[in-house]
């Protein structure tokens, strides 16, 4: 199975407590993250990032930028969340959407 999702929404994910479940953060991104499970994270605009991440009330995410864009790959949580982010980077559990090339 297959999921795109902007930066904002996999942020979220990462950053919501799932207080319902025994496991919290863990059990809900292993059940999200299931055998043959793949998260395309499309980029976004460093702007529409600092915008989103204000209006969050979010720390601890860091990136760097490229033609004004951020991808998955330039996107960085401090630890010990990070650990777990850069896995499922280096995994391939999430996969970064290129943006085209500007003419």
């Amino acid at each position: 199975m297959r999921f795109v999702v902007g930066l904002s929404l996999l942020i979220r994910a990462f950053e919501d407590v799932y207080g319902n479940l025994e496991g919290r953060r863990l059990e809900a991104l292993a059940r999200l993250l299931a055998q043959n499970v793949r998260i395309y994270a499309y980029p976004m605009t460093v702007t529409d990032l600092q915008e989103w991440l204000k209006g969050v009330s979010t720390t601890g995410w860091e990136w760097s930028e490229t033609n004004g864009w951020v991808s998955v790959t330039q996107l960085r949580r401090a630890p010990p969340l990070g650990h777990l982010f850069a896995y499922l980077l280096a995994s391939n559990f999430l996969v970064p959407v290129q943006v085209p090339a500007e003419p």
